[in-house]
């Protein structure tokens, strides 16, 4: 009778394991309490009852086995989709667009765009003759700005146009253009923004003012103008120089002050073994002396600074008060004059 029931119970389970794989391995373990508790309860002495007990530990550890891969497969395939599904949430939804020539070019098509850009030429010409004959440029000063913006938009017309006629995809074509267009544009504009961030700088510092002199990148003059952008100042000669503000934040900057004219200079000269050393000092403080623009009421000084036995020269050093700053290159002019006069005398 036990093994009856022991084997309706197997094909029930076998029946169950299309369907439902947790419910056959409910009625194994069910099956298998039954089968241990009959045995706990009484020996099994057959040969048959043996192999139907080992034929149920089989089927329920084929079944478990089965039943643990195909969940372990489920659950992969279920974290693939959700890790898929997040990283396509975390990507940026960037469409790149098509700059494929996907249009046939005909001739027509390059008559069209040739028919644009002269008219285009024709209009602009047109516009900067009319400009030109009325001296509107001359007149209003708005005006300058309003031509350029109007060419500008004439050939942003023309060039649309002209897209529209070889590329399929005009606006995103168009879109990346102007985004190419942008970066170009703001690395431009990093001189002239260097330039405003200078204008402030000496806004809020003043290293200078309108009326001083000063000396900067090589460039020494009264300041006559300081604007957002540039400070225009007036050297020796009254050339007008505009120099951009980024360089002030750079350059170091001199500030000569004006109740106090008097800037002592350096100057060297090198020359020869032939010629003693008391001679050419004697020479060179003299021609300070005689210079015009020597501040006469500081003595001059002149020493001997460098023997170089290998080049046979001397160096010698002039320090010399000047009346103006503004005055530094003619007064060296005027030295080396006055040098060269008395060398000359020497040799003959």
């Amino acid at each position: 009778m036990k093994k009856i029931i022991i084997i309706i119970l197997i094909a029930i389970q076998v029946s169950m394991y299309g369907q439902n794989n947790n419910a056959i391995i409910d009625s194994i373990v069910i099956t298998d309490s039954l089968q241990l508790d009959s045995l706990g309860n009484k020996n099994i002495d057959s040969e048959s009852d043996s192999s139907l007990l080992d034929n149920i530990k089989k089927i329920q550890s084929d079944t478990t086995t089965q039943v643990n891969t195909d969940n372990f497969t489920t659950d992969n395939t279920n974290q693939k989709d959700k890790s898929s599904s997040v990283v396509k949430k975390m990507l940026p939804k960037f469409k790149v667009p098509n700059l494929s020539l996907d249009k046939d070019i005909s001739f027509y098509t390059l008559i069209h765009i040739i028919i644009l850009l002269g008219l285009g030429f024709l209009i602009t010409q047109s516009i900067d003759f009319f400009s030109r004959v009325k001296n509107l440029q001359e007149k209003y000063l708005y005006i300058k700005f309003l031509i350029t913006a109007l060419k500008v938009s004439i050939w942003i017309v023309i060039i649309y146009s002209m897209i529209s006629a070889v590329i399929k995809d005009t606006e995103e074509f168009i879109v990346f253009l102007i985004f190419i267009v942008l970066i170009l544009f703001s690395i431009s504009l990093i001189p002239l923004l260097k330039n405003i961030i200078g204008g402030f700088y000496i806004s809020i510092s003043t290293p200078f003012r309108r009326g001083d002199y000063i000396s900067v990148n090589a460039h020494q003059g009264i300041v006559q103008r300081i604007t957002l952008r540039y400070t225009s100042i007036s050297n020796e000669n009254a050339n007008i120089i505009s120099i951009p503000n980024g360089i002030f934040l750079t350059e170091p900057v001199v500030k000569l002050n004006i109740a106090k004219k008097e800037q002592i200079i350096s100057i060297e000269y090198e020359f020869g073994f032939e010629y003693e050393a008391k001679q050419l000092i004697k020479i060179i403080y003299e021609a300070a002396l005689s210079s015009p623009y020597t501040y006469s009421k500081l003595e001059p000084k002149v020493y001997l600074v460098k023997n170089d036995f290998v080049s046979k020269t001397r160096v010698y050093q002039l320090q010399v008060y000047i009346i103006d700053p503004k005055f530094v290159n003619k007064h060296k002019h005027s030295l080396n004059l006055i040098i060269d006069r008395a060398v000359k005398t020497l040799i003959s």
